[in-house]
């Protein structure tokens, strides 16, 4: 992410929404499945990822209010409520919590500077013209990111989010059953 990141502008909407994206991928051991759709027509509701699924928490575990820009130097993580996952089969739905600074960073400027926020069943993830984010259109733009880092893309795809978060957990030490 840090190699991807040197090529994005943050001053660009989608830029700032793909970077994070990518940082509730790795950072949240996300499926791309879980944070985009497999297309644009809206018609997989029960898989789109909307701001209200979001929940912002202060270091003392109160949660901070979406809509209090001013307060979100407070949040020190944040959950996403999935309403379908692949591991969830009886859909109950699962808690992601993300607590990383970077993917909280990447999140909440994206919401500050760029998400109308008075859409909370709107798509979290939504480009400037007004399209959700697709599987298709984040590996795209994931292989053009590793193309310009120097990576060879063709070993980068949609699972190299939720890879890459488990193999940097691992090597910092954390348990695999910890990791699953």
């Amino acid at each position: 992410l840090k190699q991807f990141k040197s090529h994005l502008s943050f001053k660009l909407h989608n830029h700032a929404m793909l970077y994070a994206a990518m940082c509730c991928g790795v950072f949240g051991l996300m499926r791309v499945g879980e944070f985009t759709l497999n297309n644009d027509k809206r018609d997989e509701i029960d898989r789109l990822l909307t701001l209200k699924q979001i929940t912002l928490y202060s270091s003392n575990q109160s949660i901070v209010s979406i809509h209090q820009h001013a307060s979100f130097h407070l949040v020190s993580c944040f959950t996403i409520q999935l309403n379908v996952s692949k591991t969830d089969p009886w859909r109950r739905g699962d808690t992601i919590t993300i607590g990383n600074k970077e993917a909280i960073d990447a999140v909440l400027y994206y919401i500050r500077r760029f998400h109308p926020c008075s859409n909370m069943n709107g798509p979290l993830f939504q480009c400037l013209n007004g399209s959700t984010l697709t599987r298709n259109l984040m590996v795209h733009h994931t292989k053009q990111l590793c193309q310009l880092s120097g990576y060879n893309a063709k070993h980068y795809n949609g699972h190299s989010f939720r890879r890459g978060g488990a193999t940097a957990l691992a090597e910092a030490g954390v348990p695999a059953k910890t990791i699953k």
